[in-house]
């Protein structure tokens, strides 16, 4: 992955955020994938009183119980963006200890992306994280 400048940023809500940053996304070959999108927006409250900080604290709370296999599901861990496997070395995320899952006879992982409602998933062949 790659960071993007600023200039190179043309999302909605853009202008709205306190924040931004971008990524761009490459396959192994360099070939770029896809651009990855991250606001922040102000902490906005809706009528029944719930915060956008809420949100994002549910959907931590809920993907650390699923972790600790303390709930099967969050409806959060659906909340994602998906991209095949060659985009991440799983390997990496066990050496530095971000907890993940792995599913589908090991051809799916998902993590989470802390501070944020979403996750991320990737996709393709199995994948041996015991190395």
């Amino acid at each position: 992955a790659e960071r993007m400048s600023f200039e190179e940023i043309q999302v909605a809500g853009l202008q709205q955020s306190s924040e931004s940053a971008a990524v761009l996304v490459k396959k192994l070959d360099g070939t770029p994938l896809e651009k990855l999108y991250f606001l922040k927006v102000p902490n906005w409250i809706s009528s029944k009183n719930i915060s956008m900080r809420d949100f994002v604290e549910a959907a931590d709370l809920s993907w650390k119980k699923v972790m600790r296999h303390e709930q099967p599901f969050s409806p959060w861990s659906d909340f994602h963006d998906g991209h095949t496997m060659e985009t991440l070395r799983f390997d990496r995320l066990k050496e530095d200890k971000v907890p993940f899952q792995l599913y589908g006879a090991g051809s799916v992982g998902r993590a989470y992306i802390p501070h944020t409602t979403s996750t991320m998933e990737w996709f393709g062949e199995e994948w041996d994280v015991s190395k």
